[in-house]
């Protein structure tokens, strides 16, 4: 009786029962895990997928024509090694449709389209959603989950080591309010261009400007950017973009880019042994040395008669001339040329006039867009091959092309005493980024879209200070890595924002 007792006293089965419940449970919350993480690793997959994607599309975004189009074939066909084995749909390559892709402008304040190639600068994918069945569904009641995947990628250009300058669209018109309008720089190619400061009213087409040097402001910066315009190698930031110009005249600033010129004013305190300020190679200025008072091959002075577009009559020293409609108050429209410069009375006064029909100019430089050789950048070349080759057979007066003492505009560095100036970069080739001051309503200080850079020929001394500073110059076309000022300073990049 007392094992009957035992047995029905006995609590040890009651186990079982809530086991089995139990069970259900855990294998729910197991199935569940499961069922999470195949999701999640899904998701995984498509967001590399279409951050590939995104990546490969925005390599195309240069805002030439067929950008988007390009963009649309490289994000759908660049996805090779980005399967997802997950979804029922265990794609070999993750398939990006046509719908998924838009093209957007600009990212801030909101995401807005873009209109066109033009200002097209950011790729988005917002990917088809894949379907993943859930393995056990009945413990969820949910059969299935849908995964997707988003990102936004851009096509980025900077320029870096250049010096912190900003010129207007030249070719902006009136009323514009298009801050993505391009300027075509490589149809201008040999064109002379007058760039004028824009001081704090609004800018016009052809004035330029100086940009904020971070992480400088007030007297700091205006330091910064002195430095900036002498210097080989210019200490300041990339420019994108976007970018902030600096507020009002810089006064004194010709002396700073005149160093590449060989021409040192006093109070400026740089050196001219210092290899970070060396002058070009060829460094014709349109003055010569003086023997009065006080006067030095650093700070020469204008001799005989100005050359002023009508010939050269008189004219013992002369730089490259502008073009002939920025003469006399010419007919220039907005600060650009058409090209045509008296090539003629540069010769005369330089070199044999017969050279400008007999020397085969193609192999100095890129051609005119318009009208023939020479462009006054292929002169320039030409004459530094002759002085690298010690040939003085070029020049009219021999002495030109040598370095010493005599009373002529001669074209090596006469000032310098540092180590040989370097051809690359050349000192005077600059590359300045463009903005459409109309649109960006540019006033002084002002936050600017920019369009693109410009590479610029520097044709004689910069001249005038504050508001009557003139840099005149010759257009070499697009800043870009081919070109002689882009392959030190132009860089590319794509980025992932989303």
């Amino acid at each position: 009786m007392r094992g009957v007792g035992a047995w029905l006293r006995a609590e040890g089965g009651a186990v079982a029962p809530l086991l089995a419940v139990s069970l259900i449970g855990v294998v729910g919350m197991g199935g569940l895990a499961y069922d999470l993480s195949r999701a999640w690793a899904l998701r995984t997959e498509l967001d590399n997928a279409v951050d590939a994607a995104a990546l490969a599309g925005a390599t195309q975004l240069d805002g030439q024509a067929g950008a988007q189009s390009r963009a649309q074939r490289a994000a759908q066909g660049a996805l090779l090694s980005n399967a997802q084995r997950l979804s029922g749909a265990n794609e070999t390559n993750v398939a990006i449709a046509n719908a998924d892709i838009t093209f957007l402008s600009a990212l801030k304040p909101s995401h807005q389209a873009a209109t066109g190639d033009g200002d097209t600068v950011f790729i988005q994918i917002n990917l088809t959603p894949r379907t993943l069945g859930l393995v056990f569904s009945a413990f969820t009641k949910v059969a299935s989950i849908n995964a997707s995947s988003h990102a936004v990628a851009g096509f980025g250009s900077a320029i870096c080591k250049v010096p912190p300058l900003m010129v207007c669209n030249p070719g902006e018109p009136a009323g514009n309010t298009n801050v993505n309008l391009p300027f075509d720089a490589n149809s201008r190619i040999g064109d002379g261009i007058v760039m004028k400061s824009g001081g704090g009213s609004a800018w016009a087409p052809g004035n330029f400007g100086f940009l904020q040097v971070e992480p400088f402001s007030g007297s700091a910066n205006v330091s910064a950017i002195k430095d900036a315009m002498a210097r080989v190698d210019p200490q300041v930031e990339c420019f994108g973009k976007t970018v902030q110009t600096q507020t009002g005249n810089i006064s004194s600033i010709d002396q700073y880019f005149n160093v590449r010129f060989d021409l040192y004013a006093n109070g400026t305190g740089i050196s001219k042994s210092d290899p970070a300020y060396q002058p070009a190679l060829n460094t014709i200025t349109g003055l010569s040395k003086t023997t009065g008072g006080g006067a030095s091959t650093c700070q020469p002075q204008s001799t005989g008669t100005p050359f002023s577009g009508n010939g050269a009559t008189g004219v013992v020293a002369m730089s490259l001339p502008r073009d002939q409609c920025a003469y006399n108050n010419g007919s220039c429209a907005a600060s650009i040329g058409d090209g045509a410069w008296d090539k003629t009375s540069y010769f005369t006064v330089n070199h044999h006039t017969s050279d400008i029909n007999t020397v085969n100019w193609s192999s100095y430089g890129p051609a005119p867009s318009s009208g023939s050789s020479p462009t006054r950048y292929q002169v320039y070349n030409w004459e530094l091959e002759a002085l690298n080759n010690n040939n003085s057979a070029i020049w009219k007066n021999a002495a030109q092309g040598q370095t010493g003492t005599s009373n002529v505009d001669q074209a090596k560095p006469q000032c310098y005493s540092g180590t040989p100036a370097q051809a690359s970069p050349d000192r005077r080739t600059l590359s300045a980024v463009v903005a459409n001051c109309h649109a960006n309503n540019v006033h002084g200080s002002s936050s600017a879209t920019t369009v693109g850079a410009v590479d610029v020929f520097l044709t004689e001394p910069v001249t005038g200070n504050g508001s009557s500073f003139f840099i005149y110059g010759e257009i070499l076309g697009v800043t870009s890595p081919g070109t002689p000022v882009g392959r030190q300073t132009q860089f590319y990049s794509v980025k992932l924002y989303e």
